[in-house]
């Protein structure tokens, strides 16, 4: 199903985000930090200089109120994400350091996206249940029917410049109208699309968000199916059940006629500030770093004479051999489809599995074999996981059993000891045997009570000797 609408429509690729794969069972994304406003502030500052680029700002200036508003929808988005994945700001803290530091901005008032430069820790597989779990229909019909607002207008004069910057205006006002929505999931947060100022009139963005809601639902059928179809033990377990996880992927994209081979994004490159180890050429210990860095480089006539050589200076080439560099290999990812299947060969490569949970019927990552039954999830309307609500539920239910058994032993024993040498007492017995058996079933599945259960069987017969169940436990 195509969903691609014009480019002055939406714009679907619009941050540049990373993935990377290390060897364990996590993924790492890092997201666009250069779509903030520190970044844009600096690129517009180095394109047309800083009197323009003044006016530019001004023209769109928020107030405190809306200032103090955005501060804190920024911090309750970063805890709703760090209640379910790892977030470490630590290198968007270090660009903020640079970008900030003869400006009397704070970081939050230099902030476009609540997860901006930051690195998210994901375990495998956990990013695509996010997105398919995802309720979107909730938020979009609170949107529905509401106006567009248009708080960053695109720029007047028309320079080279213009277009990076109004893209931007409209990838602000897209967050300022959208962002709930899109911080339904992770990957609909880091991948929001750009929705463009030039609308007449409301419907036209209800239209845009109606198409973005349809491929958005398109998606999360699409890969619970995918899902089912590949891992679920249960589907078809005498023709799939055999294969793995990819072969399963392989016949579901022959039999749906979609393509078999895809094309990654992963890419190469040397940076001094992302470690993927401690040995090279992924990292070093960082007491190793230190000492790079403190290395003391003699220039002599050698070092002289290569730097002429080149053509460089030695200022430059010193603070170079004491950088260490990193090869740091990742996967670029701009939209959500990318980022799903990116996740996707990464389970498959690593042999992950999904299974159901028995008590909440979503999926999720198994982790030992112990984890085959139940998930973690917090259930609905209680503050206790699936795991934890089952395992109460199955020891209630094995000790119901327990005492509804030891009850009838006790009046078996008792009343049967009374139908000796009287055919009617043995066949009033057979009768309490058989409807007493019958409440037994009933107070092991719960339509009854264990204390009920042991006041019908107190008063069946009249003239009765002995004492309860409960009476005499006591």
């Amino acid at each position: 199903m195509d969903f691609q609408a014009p480019e002055y429509v939406i714009k679907m690729n619009y941050l540049q985000n990373e993935m990377e794969v290390p060897d364990n069972k996590n993924i790492i994304l890092t997201v666009d930090p250069q779509k903030d406003d520190y970044a844009i502030s600096n690129i517009l500052w180095v394109l047309n200089g800083a009197r323009t680029y003044s006016k530019i700002k001004e023209k769109n200036k928020i107030d405190s109120l809306d200032a103090d508003k955005r501060k804190e929808k920024i911090k309750s988005i970063r805890e709703k994400f760090a209640s379910n994945f790892v977030l470490d700001f630590s290198s968007r803290e270090h660009l903020l350091e640079n970008y900030l530091k003869n400006d009397n901005e704070e970081i939050l008032d230099a902030t476009t996206n609540a997860l901006g430069g930051c690195r998210i820790s994901v375990k495998c597989g956990e990013g695509i249940l996010d997105f398919i779990y995802a309720d979107f229909d909730e938020i979009y019909n609170k949107l529905k029917g509401k106006e567009y607002v248009v708080k960053y207008s695109d720029a007047e004069e028309k320079k080279n410049y213009d277009a990076f910057y109004n893209q931007y205006a409209h990838y602000c006002n897209t967050l300022h109208n959208y962002e709930d929505l899109f911080a339904a999931s992770l990957y609909t947060y880091i991948c929001p699309p750009v929705i463009g100022n030039d609308f007449k009139g409301k419907s036209s963005h209800e239209m845009v968000l109606d198409h973005y809601i349809k491929m958005l639902k398109y998606w999360q059928s699409f890969y619970l199916e995918l899902i089912e179809f590949c891992y679920d033990e249960n589907y078809y377990p005498e023709i799939l059940g055999e294969l793995c996880p990819h072969e399963r992927y392989y016949l579901y994209c022959v039999m749906n006629q979609i393509p078999k081979t895809h094309i990654l994004k992963q890419k190469y490159s040397f940076v001094d500030n992302k470690l993927s180890g401690d040995t090279m050429p992924f990292g070093l210990p960082l007491e190793e770093i230190d000492k790079r860095y403190e290395k003391k480089i003699n220039i002599d006539k050698e070092f002289k004479k290569f730097a002429k050589e080149y053509e460089f200076r030695a200022d430059v080439l010193q603070g170079l051999l004491r950088t260490p560099q990193f090869m740091h290999i990742c996967y670029d990812f701009s939209t959500i489809e990318e980022a799903l299947n990116i996740e996707l060969m990464r389970m498959f490569e690593l042999d992950l599995r999904f299974i159901k949970c028995q008590w909440c019927g979503k999926y999720f990552v198994r982790k030992t074999e112990k984890d085959a039954r139940y998930c973690d999830r917090i259930h609905p309307g209680t503050n206790k996981t699936c795991k934890d609500i089952a395992t109460l539920d199955n020891f209630k239910k094995n000790h119901q059993d327990d005492v509804a058994t030891q009850i009838y032993h006790l009046y078996y024993k008792r009343y049967s000891a009374r139908i000796q040498g009287s055919p009617k007492r043995e066949k009033d017995f057979n009768k309490w045997k058989f409807e007493s058996s019958a409440k037994k079933i009933e107070c092991e599945n719960g339509v009854i009570t264990s204390y009920e259960y042991d006041n019908w069987n107190f008063d069946y017969f009249p003239n009765r000797q002995g004492t309860k169940f409960f009476k005499e436990k006591k």
